[in-house]
């Protein structure tokens, strides 16, 4: 199997662009789509400028983990919708190595506290239109974070979790098969996929503080809701907020 292997029956995507080396997936994704109309998918080995949410660095060493961009022209779905179809496809796949794998609001993916994996969606906007979306996707599969300083206690790899074989291109093919499938059939398991993103929620029910841009929301996670924002109570207050950072 290899990074390819998807794109043998893919009905969504028409080319996967693999690389041992790039800056970041999501940043080429960009610049391809200015001379390759269709959609397709960037898959490297190792990122040099690698980042997440929020502008963060996301550590990309060579053949450790897993890093690609899906670009799709004109989507159907809208960000946010995106963005919980996307968490919980990941969520899913990585579920069949640890079970006990809960998502964080909005879409990384963690095991007691630490990250496993991680989602950053880009839109390109015109006349208030999103003409194309590039999801980035980071997946830790191989890495040693006790041996990296400001990544321990942080961050986690599947092969810390699970005495499962791991194949960086199985995990790679499984998740766009299945995020395939959920997008291209989304208007009859929408319900299902909600429900599912829901069920596996970090922390519901409990305190969490929540950094917004240079407000910082405390409160009890009330609940989730269908357009991916979520509640928090503090006291009598009520915060409906629908982008953040949890603390």
């Amino acid at each position: 199997m290899s990074f390819k292997s998807c794109i043998k029956n893919s009905r969504l995507f028409k080319k996967v662009f693999y690389f041992k080396t790039i800056d970041s997936t999501n940043d080429h994704a960009f610049r391809i789509s200015s001379r390759y109309r269709n959609n397709f998918i960037v898959v490297a080995d190792k990122q040099t400028d690698g980042r997440g949410r929020f502008n963060r660095i996301w550590f990309s060493p060579a053949r450790e983990n897993i890093y690609f961009s899906l670009f799709i022209q004109e989507p159907v779905l809208d960000h946010n919708d995106l963005s919980i179809l996307t968490a919980q496809t990941m969520l899913k796949v990585l579920q069949s190595y640890k079970r006990s794998l809960q998502i964080k609001w909005p879409n990384d993916i963690i095991c007691d506290q630490k990250k496993v994996s991680g989602l950053l969606i880009e839109n390109q906007v015109s006349q208030g239109r999103i003409q194309a979306s590039v999801i980035g996707v980071g997946i830790n599969c191989f890495t040693n974070f006790l041996r990296i300083g400001e990544l321990k206690g942080r961050a986690v790899s599947l092969r810390d979790l699970t005495d499962k074989p791991l194949s960086r291109e199985k995990i790679f093919n499984d998740c766009v098969s299945l995020f395939e499938k959920q997008y291209l059939d989304f208007s009859s398991c929408r319900k299902q996929v909600f429900a599912d993103w829901k069920k596996n929620i970090a922390y519901l029910h409990d305190t969490v503080t929540i950094k917004a841009g240079s407000a910082v929301y405390s409160g009890v996670l009330k609940r989730v809701n269908r357009d991916g924002s979520i509640l928090l109570a503090d006291g009598r207050i009520r915060h409906k907020l629908t982008f953040g950072e949890m603390a």
